[in-house]
């Protein structure tokens, strides 16, 4: 029994949603969790939720982060972030595409301080 649990819960921690080569070059915590956020919150605001993801990697270049997901319609979510070094979440760009349509271009920040003021109304 013990080995069936100890089984369980290292095949948990190897589902992990952000792949173990973050963080990575350019690319910090803050970043990726930023980028994450901005993703979902992106992703919510069309009136979509995820059924999967978002799965994150560095880029190839490691001065990005590429994040992938299915909505519950079924249809692919992607989004890649850019510019900015480490954790400038300021000068980091985010696109967002769910199926073959671009839903935002912007900064990462934007979408995290419009969550944070809205989240401040309450």
């Amino acid at each position: 029994m013990r080995r069936v649990a100890v089984a369980l819960v290292l095949g948990i921690a190897a589902c992990s949603p952000v792949t173990s080569q973050l963080p990575s070059g350019n690319v910090g915590d803050e970043y990726t969790q930023g980028t994450r956020s901005a993703f979902q919150d992106v992703i919510f605001d069309a009136g979509l939720q995820l059924r999967t993801g978002p799965e994150c990697e560095v880029t190839a270049d490691e001065t990005g982060l590429d994040c992938t997901g299915t909505t519950l319609d079924g249809r692919t979510a992607e989004a890649h972030a850019s510019g900015g070094d480490n954790n400038d979440l300021d000068a980091a760009r985010l696109t967002v595409r769910v199926g073959n349509e671009t839903i935002y271009e912007g900064t990462v920040s934007h979408i995290l301080e419009a969550a944070d003021e809205q989240g401040g109304d309450g």
